[in-house]
């Protein structure tokens, strides 16, 4: 819980970025989000295949309809950190190799969200 907290509160610190690096951060947030919704679609279809739901059939049981509910919205946050990280772990990359990362930007940018200092537009 308290790495999901401080990704939270990174990722707050987002707004106060330069607007070169917001941008940059956004889209990579975006297509994290998009990388996760396909790792979703292929998970959610790999376990209807695996337990042979029938997708089109309603789910009488209630006790059955909240469990699918609580199992589809903890998949979708499983696999949208997943996806975020795969992207901020791709940009974390190609900064490092590029030259403009230290090695350890790098992994806090890919794993925390922890933006380099100089991101940060600079005061008079």
């Amino acid at each position: 819980m308290k790495y999901i907290k401080e990704i939270c509160k990174n990722a707050k610190l987002s707004y106060s970025l330069d607007a070169k690096y917001y941008r940059i951060t956004t889209l990579a947030g975006l297509l994290g989000v998009i990388v996760g919704m396909i790792i979703l679609a292929y998970v959610v279809d790999f376990l209807v295949t695996l337990t042979g739901v029938d997708i089109n059939a309603p789910i009488i049981d209630p006790g059955a309809k909240v469990l699918a509910g609580v199992g589809i919205l903890f998949l979708l946050m499983v696999c949208l950190l997943l996806g975020m990280h795969i992207c901020t772990g791709a940009l974390s990359a190609y900064m490092y190799y590029t030259g403009k990362f230290t090695k350890e930007e790098a992994v806090n940018y890919a794993l925390y969200s922890h933006y380099p200092n100089y991101w940060y537009p600079r005061k008079p």
